[in-house]
C-alpha cells in the first residue's frame, strides 16, 4: 500500500497531507499494534505469575494473543487492498485449505496424544515423531486431492515432469 502512495512525487505537499498519507498511516498503526501487543502480553505475564501454569499452557495463550493483536491489523491490511487494488482474494480456497489444515491436524493431534512418549531425547523422540508427520502429510495431500481441482492438476504436472525425466 506504501508503494502506491504519491503524496511524496508532489513537492509541495503539506505536512497534514502527509499525515493522512499510507506513508504515516500504516506505520502508526503497526506502532500501535505492537505496542498494544507489548503492553497485553506484558499484563498477562504479569498476572500469570501469580498462578502456578504449564509452560505449554503460557505460551498457548502467549499466542492467542499475538493472534488476537495482529488480525485486525491483517485484516483492515486485505481490505485496503482490495478496495484500492480491486484484488480478489479466493475466499472459498483459503477456506478449504483451512478447512483440512484443522481437520488433519486435529486427527494428527489426537493420534499423538494416544500414541507420542515425550522423552528428551531426540534421537528417541524423532522416530517416533517422523511417522506421524508423514501420516499427516498424506492425510493433507490425499483429501486435496480428493476435493481440489488445483491439486490435482499439480500432481499430474509432477508425475509428468518426473516421467519425461
Amino acid at each position: 500500500l506504501r508503494a502506491f502512495e504519491t503524496v511524496d512525487i508532489n513537492q509541495n505537499a503539506s505536512f497534514k497531507q502527509y499525515l493522512q498519507s499510507k506513508l504515516f498511516v500504516l506505520p502508526t498503526i503497526n506502532y500501535i499494534s505492537h505496542g498494544s501487543y507489548v503492553a497485553v502480553l506484558g499484563l498477562f505475564l504479569l498476572f500469570m505469575n501469580d498462578f502456578s501454569s504449564k509452560e505449554a499452557d503460557i505460551v498457548t495463550i502467549w499466542s492467542l494473543i499475538y493472534l488476537i493483536i495482529t488480525l485486525p491489523m491483517m485484516i483492515y491490511g486485505l481490505n485496503s487492498i482490495s478496495r484500492k487494488h480491486k484484488i480478489k482474494i479466493p475466499a472459498l480456497a483459503i477456506a478449504k485449505f483451512t478447512g483440512v489444515t484443522v481437520m488433519v491436524s486435529g486427527v494428527i493431534f489426537f493420534i499423538s496424544e494416544l500414541t507420542l512418549v515425550y522423552v528428551e531425547s531426540i534421537y528417541e523422540f524423532l522416530p517416533q515423531l517422523i511417522p506421524l508427520v508423514i501420516l499427516g502429510g498424506v492425510l493433507y495431500f490425499g483429501i486435496m486431492y480428493v476435493i481440489d481441482k488445483d491439486t490435482r492438476k499439480l500432481f499430474k504436472s509432477i508425475l509428468r515432469e518426473i516421467r519425461h525425466h
